[in-house]
């Protein structure tokens, strides 16, 4: 599993996603769940997602940017990015 983190603050409350919008490059998750990853004392919500869905995919590659997209329970659309780094791949 590739776990994803969409980080919750003050401002953005991560429990107004719809999570059944989103998809990282059009991949949908497997599972999630809430958890502060980034120890901020704000709630994030973390996506896990099928390394053989992404593999399959071609995404599974050290140093690929993924997009993580989707839409918020008000209809709005969110998206972020940034680029995946594998362990024991060039780019570590």
């Amino acid at each position: 599993m590739l776990p994803v983190a969409l980080l919750g603050s003050s401002a953005f409350d991560v429990s107004r996603v719809n999570r059944g919008s989103v998809r990282l490059e059009g991949v949908a998750p497997a599972k999630w769940a809430y958890e502060d990853v980034n120890y901020d004392g704000a709630t994030d919500i973390v996506f896990q997602f099928k390394t053989s869905q992404l593999v399959a995919a071609g995404l599974y590659t050290d140093g690929n940017e993924l997009t993580l997209s989707g839409q918020l329970n008000d209809g709005a659309l969110f998206e972020g990015s940034d680029i995946i780094r594998l362990a024991g791949g060039p780019g570590c």
